[in-house]
């Protein structure tokens, strides 16, 4: 962000500093559909509501992105844009504090803005203001743009029903049995904790908005040391919070809720890589052990094995399953971990074959294909 410039806070329109290349300006029309659904069916917004859309350029994506959002001034007069790099944090704060409840802002970010010690989507949802959050923009490669595009895609108006059914399923079992492609299985038991649904329908929640895209159902297991047998895994973050993708399935085994890992005995998950190690290396020091909580499933079928975002934080909604490595969760709190013992949250993604239930033999999930 510059502190002096001549260019004005705020503009009624936007117009690419840059010209989009041509793969770019098809991808505005793609998402031009898309965003409507996602202002119109979640975000429910009205034509006496400000929208304010604060961008970067330092990516085509964040162009691609705001070039979208601005189709809506067609339709939509209230709105207004600020370019993020060029105005001073104090300037963009001002007009953040005159907004109202049930306006909209909309954060297009390239990495994620910082406006000193503010954190813009948690005060915005403070003072009931919609906010919509795309961020680590610039972590996305070029020929995954569309991909991102298409994740946006996802609508609470189609998967509504779907999301509502799966949660029903794994609130009231017992007994839950993951087996992977390779034929390794882990049994889940005692039940699941309550799940959560990230799938754009916000009535009754007091934020409305978050990061996009979207598309989950997650809970965990209730007794976290009820998590045993074996799952392996297609892909995970490196250090850098970019997706990998290991040559052969890692094989993790899990007891009592805790990954086998033990590096001075020579205990790996098989075909680990010095990457994966690393990572568990570093949960492991951080906070003794490795546990397994989250248990998510991704709904969106804009991402997936054939279809790759690098970011994790999008990444994780994608058509699949995921776990979390480490004793961090921000929505489920358990007497077992002290808040002071957390550090980590790692997704990482699991090479889905099925999901039983094994209380009466339910087929949640396979051959790619959610079934309840």
């Amino acid at each position: 962000m510059v502190t002096e410039t001549e260019s004005p806070l705020i503009t009624s329109n936007y117009k690419p500093t840059k010209e989009l290349s041509n793969e770019g300006a098809d991808l505005v029309d793609r998402a031009k559909t898309y965003i409507r659904a996602i202002l119109h069916d979640s975000l429910h917004i009205q034509p006496s509501e400000r929208v304010y859309i604060l961008y970067d350029e330092d990516v085509e994506l964040t162009q691609i992105l705001t070039a979208a959002y601005a189709d809506i001034a067609n339709e939509h007069t209230n709105i207004d844009f600020t370019n993020f790099n060029q105005h001073t944090a104090d300037d963009i704060l001002a007009h953040l504090a005159t907004l109202k409840a049930n306006d909209c802002v909309i954060l297009i970010q390239s990495q994620q803005f910082r406006l000193n010690e503010y954190r813009i989507r948690l005060e915005l949802f403070k003072r009931n203001i919609k906010t919509i959050e795309h961020l680590h923009l610039n972590i996305i490669k070029p020929k995954e743009y569309k991909n991102y595009v298409e994740s946006l895609a996802f609508s609470p108006v189609k998967y509504r029903d779907l999301a509502l059914r799966i949660k029903d399923k794994l609130d009231k079992c017992q007994k839950v049995l993951v087996e992977c492609q390779d034929g390794s299985q882990c049994e889940y038991t005692g039940g699941m904790n309550d799940c959560k649904l990230n799938i754009g329908d916000y009535k009754g929640m007091s934020g409305i908005g978050g990061t996009y895209p979207i598309g989950e159902v997650f809970t965990e297991s209730r007794d976290l040391s009820k998590v045993n047998g074996q799952m392996s895994i297609w892909a995970y973050p490196s250090l850098a919070k970019t997706l990998e993708i290991p040559p052969e399935p890692i094989v993790l085994t899990i007891k009592n809720g805790l990954i086998e890992f033990d590096p001075e005995n020579g205990i790996y998950p098989k075909n680990s890589t010095e990457t994966f190690n690393q990572l568990l290396t570093l949960i492991r020091d951080g906070e003794g052990e490795i546990c397994v909580r989250e248990f998510g499933l991704g709904l969106n079928e804009g991402m997936g094995k054939s279809a790759i975002v690098t970011d994790i934080s999008a990444f994780e909604r994608q058509h699949g399953m995921h776990i979390s490595l480490g004793k961090k969760h921000n929505i489920y709190k358990t007497s077992a971990i002290k808040t002071k013992q957390t550090r980590f949250h790692i997704d990482v993604f699991i090479d889905l074959k099925n999901i039983t239930i094994l209380d009466d033999n339910t087929c949640l999930f396979d051959d790619g294909k959610y079934l309840v």
